[in-house]
């Protein structure tokens, strides 16, 4: 489910923040930079949206259809919307 695949990203993000270097957390946030920019254009899905769900630490108020767009280009799930193992 989107919930799911929700967790998981949060949790693989938050594992991997909590575990990596300066250079590859830089690194990570360089690499997400231009997908949730792409996706926040075609989504309609502001900066001010994405700092208060940061805050808030909650997509609840975040439009779904972006979620799927950024997960999709960052082959975390597949076409279909299914998580993606081989790629995650």
């Amino acid at each position: 489910s989107k919930f799911t695949c929700l967790v998981f990203f949060i949790v693989a993000a938050s594992i991997s923040k909590a575990y990596a270097s300066e250079e590859e957390k830089a690194a990570f946030r360089e690499a997400v930079k231009p997908i949730i920019e792409e996706c926040s254009k075609e989504h309609g899905v502001g900066i001010d949206e994405l700092k208060a769900a940061k805050a808030a630490a909650s997509a609840d108020g975040i439009d779904n259809c972006f979620l799927g767009c950024v997960f999709k280009k960052a082959e975390v799930i597949n076409a279909k919307g299914e998580f993606d193992l081989d790629n995650a």
